[in-house]
Formats: structure tokens, C-alpha cells, sequence
């Protein structure tokens, strides 16, 4: 029947809500290193 269709496609899976802030926005580990390494030769 036609409830039946309506039923599946009511509980589809979907996608979960994006984060607004990724941890690759901010740069990754790697990244902060070299950052951080700047910064302290900097100050040296």
C-alpha cells in the first residue's frame, strides 16, 4: 500500500548534523607542531 512507502521513506537514515567547527578548520597536529615550533624559535 501506498502507507507503506511513506513509512520507509519517513525512516531513511540521514546524515548527521555537520559540526561547525572541524578539527582540520583548525589544522591538524602536524600543523600545530610547526606552529608552535615557530613560535618558541621566534622567542629564542
Amino acid at each position: 500500500g501506498t502507507g507503506s512507502s511513506t513509512r520507509l521513506h519517513r525512516h531513511r537514515p540521514h546524515p548527521p548534523p555537520i559540526p561547525s567547527i572541524h578539527p582540520w578548520t583548525i589544522g591538524s597536529p602536524t600543523r600545530l607542531a610547526q606552529l608552535a615550533l615557530s613560535l618558541s624559535s621566534e622567542s629564542q
